[in-house]
């Protein structure tokens, strides 16, 4: 029953490795879907929290957001946890890589590229010229990193919430896919016995000041 979890950077291709290792070892490939489940227990409508997930506040919004701010990562925790208890799955980022345990059948990966490899990305992708993809990966990266810590207090970059980091600007989606399954398997077989069953990489929210939340996710 393998759950792995997938944070990728905008432009790493981290959505195209996933959907390869879900079916690549029969997996559900899950996304949106988290998000739907979320919304469904807090009693809030999906595009609220979708729009919460999805970009960072205004500063006259943060009284609102931050305000249900707890209720929100408490109703994606438990999402994930549901989702992760049945297991079989490919799970596309929302904080996934801090709130399931780290379990012999649980794998977190992180799929990052450089900078520039990620903007021509951006450009092909959205037909954007440089200077707008470069604006799109900043304001992208910046509102998940923002989000990542003020909901589940966690730098995201932090290569330590993973068990495997892979750079599709030097290793193509066809390898990153061959490698992740590889790792899947080989850890399943020979787990590692000192590896901790959660992290302790949390970090204190502090862009947001006096209106983040407290309680200590």
């Amino acid at each position: 029953m393998p759950v792995i979890t997938i944070s990728r950077e905008y432009g790493a291709l981290g959505d195209e490795v996933g959907h390869g290792v879900a079916e690549r070892l029969g997996l559900r490939y899950v996304d949106k879907e988290v998000v739907a489940e979320a919304a469904e227990l807090a009693g809030i409508p999906e595009p609220e929290l979708a729009e919460a997930y999805e970009r960072r506040p205004t500063f006259l919004e943060r009284f609102v957001v931050l305000g249900k701010a707890e209720r929100y990562a408490d109703s994606m925790n438990q999402a994930l946890l549901r989702i992760a208890e049945d297991g079989d799955a490919v799970i596309m980022g929302r904080g996934s890589q801090m709130i399931i345990p780290a379990t012999p059948e649980v794998f977190h990966v992180r799929i990052t590229a450089p900078f520039e490899v990620r903007a021509h990305r951006t450009m092909d992708e959205l037909h954007l010229d440089w200077h707008q993809a470069v604006a799109f990966i900043h304001r992208t990266d910046h509102t998940r990193a923002l989000l990542h810590e003020v909901l589940f207090g966690i730098d995201w970059a932090n290569p330590n919430l993973y068990d495997l980091v892979l750079n599709t600007g030097s290793i193509s989606v066809e390898a990153s896919i061959d490698i992740l399954v590889s790792a899947i398997e080989a850890h399943q077989e020979k787990p590692c016995e000192e590896r901790p069953l959660s992290h302790d990489d949390r970090v204190d929210p502090h862009e947001w000041g006096p209106f983040a939340p407290t309680t200590p996710w």
